[in-house]
């Protein structure tokens, strides 16, 4: 997406970051504020007797400057966002580190997750990897702080299930290994 459609989204507070982020605030931010416009348009145009004409105005003036306020800030900070939303468009690393994986290349993967990590933290997806990465490569309480920290972003909502699947796939190779290691401590 262009960057001059994007900034439409910063005129309603609170979609910028409902739809780049995920935000469930943001999504909260602007159905607020959508209701609270169609009851300020109710109580000016409609029913005008609902409310002293000064209360009405000193809303109107309140839901400007709460307008303003919040268009300025998503606007400032509308760059972050995309950029955390995820890979960026063009970039082929993912798919590249994606490869590597499915090839059993642990180390060729981390390196190119670490340097999407490094220009898109929040990207869910790439965390995700990175953690089953660790996992492979023998490094579970490194993937295990990997999924720690990736149930804390807003963009891991949707990977809730595969979160889940990575902590038990994780959990049984840890069991595995203590079985192991008792078994050879026995003979």
């Amino acid at each position: 997406m262009q960057l001059a459609p994007a900034r439409l989204s910063c005129f309603w507070p609170g979609l910028a970051r409902a739809w780049w982020r995920g935000s469930l605030r943001g999504l909260i931010a602007a159905i607020c504020f959508g209701w609270a416009i169609c009851v300020l348009l109710l109580a000016t145009f409609v029913w005008p007797n609902w409310f002293a004409p000064w209360i009405v105005s000193l809303c109107w003036l309140g839901m400007l400057v709460f307008w303003l306020i919040e268009t300025v800030r998503s606007h400032w900070q509308l760059g972050r966002l995309r950029t955390d939303a995820g890979p960026l468009a063009g970039d082929d690393r993912f798919a590249q580190a994606q490869h590597e994986y499915l090839r059993g290349n642990w180390f060729e993967a981390e390196a190119l997750l670490h340097a999407i990590l490094a220009q898109a933290p929040r990207d869910a997806e790439a965390q995700l990897l990175l953690a089953g990465v660790l996992r492979h490569s023998g490094r579970y309480a490194a993937a295990q702080r990997r999924l720690s920290q990736l149930e804390l972003l807003d963009t891991s909502a949707r990977w809730t299930f595969e979160i889940l699947r990575e902590k038990k796939l994780l959990e049984q190779r840890q069991q595995s290994m203590e079985g192991e290691e008792q078994a050879s401590e026995r003979s």
